[in-house]
């Protein structure tokens, strides 16, 4: 049930920066609690999946095997539909990089048409600039006050303590 919090005076506001505190200290440990159940359901499933992924591999190198000393069979076709599935070959490509050269060396060396970039608005520096040089990017600096509320934790801990 939500609690409906007042205050009328600098004891009770202080008051409140302890209860806040006492409470994030609470929920860092339902966190920590539950960091440590789901660690150990991780654990639990990758023990319980290790046998199944190495039963899929095994089906998989069996498969494979199947298909190099039969796909002649099948040709022209790449694949063969089955009951269950469908085993074959399919093509793909991949870009690799000669022996000894750098991927620096490459994006140098590419056009630009061959490189994504992420593109970001660098927040820092055009907050470091007069906010006149903004205009004409379609900026301007909102400048407002907001609120916060931090406790003291230690001192919360020492009382805690007692």
């Amino acid at each position: 049930m939500k609690r409906k919090e007042s205050c009328d005076s600098w004891e009770e506001a202080d008051y409140l920066l302890r209860v806040k505190c006492e409470a994030q200290l609470d929920l860092e440990g339902v966190n920590a609690w539950l960091t440590d159940a789901v660690n150990d359901a991780k654990a639990k499933a990758a023990k319980t999946a290790e046998p199944l992924h190495e039963r899929i591999a095994g089906i998989d190198a069996a498969l494979k095997a199947f298909w190099k000393q039969h796909a002649e069979e099948v040709k022209p076709a790449k694949s063969r539909p089955l009951n269950f599935g469908t085993i074959g070959s399919r093509a793909s490509k991949a870009v690799k990089f000669l022996k000894g050269w750098k991927v620096a060396k490459i994006l140098d060396l590419l056009p630009a048409r061959f490189v994504r970039t992420k593109k970001y608005i660098d927040r820092n520096v055009i907050l470091a600039k007069p906010p006149e040089d903004l205009l004409e990017y379609g900026l301007f600096i909102e400048e407002k006050e907001t609120f916060f509320a931090e406790p003291d934790r230690a001192a919360v801990e020492k009382v805690m303590a007692k």
